[in-house]
């Protein structure tokens, strides 16, 4: 699970050194903001094949495309969206329950308040994006 206000886009610098095999460019990940994961890497809006080595990307694109990476990354709590803070302090305040008090009240009563405030976040982020399209293909294929 990944929130959308720790997502971003960079393009990619390519390196002059090829590697060794099964690819033919190499790409440097961004290394500000450090990359936790990658969610797509494309080229024209295309997502393409790649493979993540240390801190590189391999892939079949040279220099003369622009690779662009869509990752997550850590933000700073000073960007945490208000409701997601909400949802943290519950979610630690459950985990400082169960050590101090050992009040298995308490801590279940902690977890349930923050697994509803998890759910709200989540759909108030939802809302920050395009819907996305659904793929019926399957669905169509199916009905056939």
């Amino acid at each position: 699970e990944y929130w959308r206000f720790a997502v971003t886009q960079k393009v990619l610098n390519h390196l002059t050194d090829a590697p060794d095999g099964r690819w033919s460019d190499a790409w440097q990940l961004p290394q500000d903001p450090a990359v936790l994961s990658i969610k797509a890497v494309t080229v024209e809006d295309m997502i393409i094949p790649f493979e993540r080595y240390t801190d590189k990307i391999y892939c079949n694109y040279n220099e003369e495309n622009e690779v662009l990476l869509d990752y997550v990354y850590r933000a700073s709590e000073e960007y945490w969206p208000p409701d997601f803070k909400l949802y943290v302090i519950l979610r630690f305040g459950a985990v400082l329950a169960a050590a101090i008090t050992r009040n298995g009240d308490v801590v279940e009563g902690l977890q349930q308040q923050a697994e509803i405030q998890r759910l709200a976040t989540i759909r108030n982020h939802s809302q920050g994006r395009t819907a996305q399209k659904l793929n019926t293909k399957r669905l169509v294929r199916r009905r056939r």
